[in-house]
């Protein structure tokens, strides 16, 4: 079955990964996630920082450092 992931939990995992402490694999293995999934939500992420409608929101307090 597949799981569905609330926006403020990619932004919980993507931040940690922003912020260097982890590696995508790492966090991958933490969250027990494929990392082709994070590079996904990386790229939604980026899209919305680019004006996109599409994506997911990231707030400047996930993104600070």
């Amino acid at each position: 079955m597949r799981r569905k992931f609330s926006d403020a939990f990619k932004q919980q995992v993507l931040a940690e990964h922003v912020q260097g402490r982890l590696s995508l694999s790492e966090i991958a293995r933490k969250y027990d996630i494929e990392v082709r999934l994070l590079k996904s939500w990386m790229n939604e992420s980026a899209a919305s920082l680019n004006g996109r409608e599409s994506g997911i929101p990231m707030t400047g307090e996930h993104l600070q450092k």
